[in-house]
C-alpha cells in the first residue's frame, strides 16, 4: 500500500525588491538562475523516472 503524504506550507508574500535585483543582473546570470531552478524542479518532479525506460523481451527456448 502506498501512503499519501501531504505537506502544507505558508506562501511568503512576494518581495517587491526581487524585480529590482534581477534587473541588475546580466542576461547570463538570469539564464543561469533559471537553469538551476529548472533542474531542481526536474529532480523533484521526475526523481523516480531517471534515465531511459528499460525494455525487456522474454523469449521461450524449446
Amino acid at each position: 500500500m502506498i501512503e499519501k503524504i501531504i505537506k502544507k506550507k505558508k506562501i511568503q508574500p512576494h518581495d517587491p525588491d526581487d524585480a529590482g535585483y534581477w534587473l541588475t543582473r546580466t542576461p547570463e546570470e538570469r539564464l543561469s538562475a533559471v537553469e538551476i531552478m529548472r533542474r531542481d524542479h526536474w529532480k523533484k518532479t521526475y526523481a523516480d523516472e531517471s534515465g531511459f525506460p528499460r525494455v525487456y523481451k522474454v523469449i521461450k527456448h524449446s
